[in-house]
């Protein structure tokens, strides 16, 4: 091979490598920061919990983008926060979070500003759109126990 086409080779993969470094950090940079639940199947935290009997507590999760992690935080069975963090990793038109040997694939809609995600459990599929911002765990657990439910649901991520 001649030296000129070497140098023309080497140059298109510099310039392919990067344009892809450039897609997939601005991927990534779409997730980036607090997002929270706005519905589960196209209803409202609050709406699914009473359709199905169950407290809003299950329902309700944060989530926080950064960098090449996700840190989720819920409540669990007794009301206490919990938090989790997972690995993510861009793919197509999205990324993946490996949940414990799981993979979960989010995808962000430049259409309404929301990340779309679904999980299957019990043979059931819940979809999952998330909302810029955070919901305040604490005061909903207080709500919730002034109200007289603090029962919670086994949905997960």
């Amino acid at each position: 091979m001649n030296g000129k086409l070497r140098t023309t080779l080497l140059a298109a993969a510099i310039i392919l490598a990067g344009s892809l470094m450039t897609s997939c950090g601005s991927a990534l940079d779409q997730f980036e920061g607090n997002w929270t639940v706005h519905s589960v199947n196209g209803k409202s935290p609050a709406d699914f919990a009473a359709e199905n009997g169950v407290s809003e507590l299950g329902t309700a999760k944060n989530f926080s983008f950064d960098d090449d992690k996700v840190t989720i935080e819920a409540l669990d069975e007794f009301g206490a926060v919990i938090s989790q963090t997972y690995s993510i990793k861009p793919a197509d038109d999205g990324i993946d979070i490996d949940a414990a040997g799981a993979s979960v694939f989010m995808e962000y809609s430049e259409e309404d500003g929301m990340i779309k995600y679904a999980v299957k459990q019990n043979d059931t599929k819940y979809q999952y759109l998330l909302k810029k911002g955070s919901t305040d765990l604490g005061s909903l657990l207080k709500i919730t126990q002034e109200r007289g439910s603090t029962k919670t649901t086994g949905t997960t991520e």
